[in-house]
């Protein structure tokens, strides 16, 4: 399931971008998972159409301080892979744990990032088709990040992407909704998003857009 979300994830972004709309706000929270366990991305106020153009620069942050890129802290530039960065966060979320920068305030997330260039630390028992994956999408300079597209192709082609083996963890298929959480805080409240319900299971969703 952790799998099959990551994969959906990036289809859509692919897609969204297709349409010359970057998110500049993709998070778990923006992420809502319905009955079957099928994504659905969703909070476009910050979105904005880019048309040809790529890049976008602005006087004004938007997003979220956890998953802003490195360039938006520098130059407040938003881009696809600006969204791919964030991208990279998520799927380090799912299948490692929580942020390292998870409790910092915007200012020590920025010297982090910004400044220091830092990373999650990835976990050896984390298969190497992922860790390429994250840390390309989390590289520093956004021209060494992959686009979506390039993305799904890696995990639609890849033979190591079909597989329930994520690390010694997880030696089982993934089937039940408290397996999906690395941690607790993706246990989250009605109407904030990504989501798998509570201590009884159950799901509850919003209006989505994709």
């Amino acid at each position: 399931m952790k799998l099959s979300i990551i994969y959906n994830v990036a289809c859509k972004m692919s897609y969204l971008h297709l349409k010359g709309v970057i998110h500049r706000d993709l998070k778990p929270s923006n992420i809502l998972i319905d009955s079957n366990f099928y994504p659905k991305i969703c909070d476009f106020g910050c979105s904005k159409s880019f048309g040809r153009i790529e890049k976008d620069k602005n006087d004004t942050f938007f997003g979220t301080p956890l998953y802003l890129a490195p360039e938006i802290w520098k130059e407040n530039e938003y881009s696809t892979k600006s969204d791919v960065y964030a991208f990279g966060l998520i799927m380090y979320e799912i299948l490692i744990g929580p942020l390292p920068f998870a409790n910092f305030d915007s200012s020590q997330i920025c010297y982090q990032v910004a400044v220091k260039n830092k990373k999650p630390p990835i976990s050896d028992q984390i298969p190497n088709f992922y860790k390429e994956i994250i840390n390309s999408c989390l590289s520093s300079d956004p021209n060494q990040r992959p686009s979506f597209d390039e993305i799904v192709n890696k995990l639609r082609n890849s033979e190591d992407f079909i597989t329930y083996s994520i690390g010694d963890k997880y030696k089982k298929p993934l089937i039940s909704i408290s397996s999906l959480c690395s941690y607790k805080p993706w246990i989250l409240h009605e109407g904030e998003g990504l989501f798998f319900g509570d201590n009884n299971n159950r799901l509850f969703r919003k209006k989505t857009e994709i």
